[in-house]
């Protein structure tokens, strides 16, 4: 027996609940791990000066300022939350039961879940390469940790770069006695926020299949309304033959 329209469907319905499932899951993990790391970072190393270590072979050591950039925890938030909305409308539109006709049910289909897909789909793919681009290129040089050795920097870095790149060569106040938590907090600071970056990319490849899932289950819908007759059709075909 070959592969009807309805099994089609069927296979199309269960993998579009699984990305979308997946978006779901996926995208409160990014905004956390992105928030709680940032809120971390602004509470250890907030914006403001501080010194940086060159070794005891130069003296004084340089202060530098260190400030963030606004642009780059919105843009991985933004792509976390469309990511939650497409999910669950692709979710309620599997669930969903139309009670209209045929061509109606195609266009939820679409509404619900091809349309959010796309929208997805183009949000993550911006916030991944944009962040990406920041990332590798230090902020076009602008969070570079060799400028740290020359007085008077400013560093403008994202929260990530500056507890994974920058914030371990300040030198610690006199009156700190155990530096192991405060090394610790930086590791796991940049843990969380480089995880939330790199959680996008999962983000961006569900949208995707949930987007070509989308619409190819709008073609197979509208290919299987070509060979379904409706109860409406049906009679009209049995009072034709009557006739």
């Amino acid at each position: 027996m070959g592969l009807t329209w309805s099994h089609l469907l069927v296979i199309l319905n269960v993998s579009i609940a699984f990305f979308s499932l997946a978006l779901v899951a996926i995208a409160p993990a990014v905004i956390y791990l992105t928030a709680h790391g940032s809120h971390r970072m602004n509470q250890m190393w907030g914006e403001g000066i501080y010194q940086w270590y060159r070794g005891s072979a130069w003296d004084p050591s340089p202060f530098i300022r260190l400030t963030y950039v606004s642009t780059n925890e919105p843009v991985i938030y933004m792509a976390a939350a469309i990511s939650i909305l497409a999910g669950l409308a692709g979710i309620f539109g599997i669930f969903f039961k139309q009670k209209s006709s045929k061509p109606l049910l195609r266009k939820s289909t679409l509404v619900l879940q091809a349309i959010p897909g796309t929208v997805a789909f183009l949000l993550t793919s911006i916030s991944f390469i944009y962040t990406q681009v920041v990332y590798d290129t230090n902020n076009n040089g602008k969070c570079d940790w060799r400028r740290g050795y020359y007085a008077d920097t400013v560093f403008k870095c994202t929260r990530e770069q500056a507890a994974c790149n920058i914030v371990g060569y300040f030198i610690l106040d006199k009156d700190v006695s155990d530096v192991q938590p405060i090394f610790d907090a930086k590791r796991e600071i940049c843990g969380e926020t480089q995880t939330g970056r790199h959680l996008v990319a999962p983000l961006f490849v569900a949208s995707v299949f949930m987007c070509a899932l989308a619409v190819a289950k709008v073609f197979a819908e509208k290919r299987e309304n070509r060979f379904t007759e409706t109860a409406d059709e049906r009679i009209d075909r049995l009072a034709r033959q009557e006739e």
